[in-house]
């Protein structure tokens, strides 16, 4: 093999070339990677983009079709299988296997003592506060403790090299910082109408004081409005990562996006509606219902002076976020997270079982 090495000595990882083809796919493309002894590395990139077929390569699981590789100093990694911890993309732990047997179990199938990985594994469990579930069985453990058993399972037999294939499997992260983005995108929104109202005033040689002024006062009404701006945003928003959550393919994607933009139209209406009659019922609802709740509240702001119900609505909105949110994380990590070629076909049967009224578990 013609890999160099520097004056730094031999990489923990080397590749040049890495060439993958999967029929008339190619998976990966020519992939150069090194991995110092002692360093964190991560490999990026959206889904499809090979990261997983890559990661098999460099640990012998499957073979390069072009390019080379070097673990641990060996050419063939299956000879180094017993220095590497190997956290896979697709997890699984025998259900009614104890925490602390799986442990060893894991230990053992890369060459560890079964006695050793129970000592091991008992130290690994109380150094993270899980020393009460060692007896527990898989299937009582909780989603998260149950990928914490994994990964104590992948560290046991002290590897030299640890691989962790997507080992971040919460919705909540994800959902936040898509949340944050569409802040962001609402903030950009929010500050070019700002722009472009200002100079449409400044150009027509117009002033807010010609103006009637808002019942909470100006500087009142742009902070709400700013305020009703992004919540708006972020409810909608919401709800289409919900339904990114729901869909099996981009078409689904798109016939339940549908629906849910053709209704916007009508909740404009409504909120709209709601301004003519002031102090009714209908006034009321369409405050209270979420998606047309910061139109109509910023309505009423223009016209009555009281605080206390923006404050209210406000608050009632960011826990409206917060619900569909936590709807999308469940849907997200029940049907996305545990996807594959046999739970696509389940999460798809499951849509359109929900679309046409059925029970999921009867199709």
């Amino acid at each position: 093999m013609d890999i160099a090495t520097s004056e730094q000595g031999e990489p923990a990882i080397i590749a040049r070339g890495l060439v993958k083809r999967f029929d008339d796919t190619l998976a990966v493309d020519g992939v150069d990677i090194t991995v110092r002894k002692g360093s964190i590395t991560g490999i990026l990139g959206p889904n499809g983009a090979g990261k997983t077929t890559t990661l098999r390569m460099l640990l012998g699981i499957i073979d390069p079709d072009e390019g080379e590789r070097r673990v641990l100093g060996h050419d063939h990694p299956k000879d180094v299988a017993r220095l590497i911890g190997y956290l896979p993309e697709e997890r699984g732990l025998y259900p009614s296997m104890k925490a602390i047997e799986a442990i060893a179990f894991m230990g053992a199938l890369r060459g560890l003592p079964l006695p050793q990985g129970r000592q091991r594994g008992r130290e690994l469990l109380e150094q993270y506060g899980l020393e009460h579930a060692a007896e527990r069985q898989i299937r009582q453990l909780s989603k998260g403790m149950a990928q914490i058993v994994q990964l104590l399972g992948t560290l046991v037999h002290e590897p030299q090299i640890v691989v962790l294939d997507e080992p971040f499997s919460g919705l909540d992260a994800i959902n936040q910082g898509k949340l944050f983005a569409m802040l962001a995108i609402s903030a950009i929104g929010i500050a070019v109408w700002g722009v472009a109202g200002a100079t449409i005033l400044t150009l027509g040689g117009r002033s807010l004081s010609e103006f009637a002024n808002p019942g909470v006062g100006w500087p009142l009404f742009f902070a709400f409005g700013a305020i009703y701006f992004a919540m708006g945003y972020l409810l909608l928003g919401s709800i289409f990562l919900t339904i990114g959550s729901m869909a099996a393919t981009v078409r689904e994607v798109q016939t339940l996006n549908m629906p849910v933009t053709m209704a916007q139209v009508l909740v404009f209406f409504f909120a709209s509606l709601a301004v003519t009659r002031t102090g009714s019922w209908f006034e009321f609802s369409a405050m209270a219902f979420p998606l047309s709740s910061p139109f109509a509240m910023l309505a009423r702001a223009a016209v009555d002076e009281a605080i206390w119900p923006h404050l209210v609505a406000i608050a009632w909105q960011v826990l409206c976020v917060a619900v569909f949110v936590r709807v999308g994380s469940n849907l997200f990590r029940s049907r996305v997270l545990k996807s594959g070629p046999q739970g696509a076909k389940t999460k798809k049967r499951r849509l359109f079982s929900f679309a046409s009224g059925k029970n999921s578990e009867q199709g």
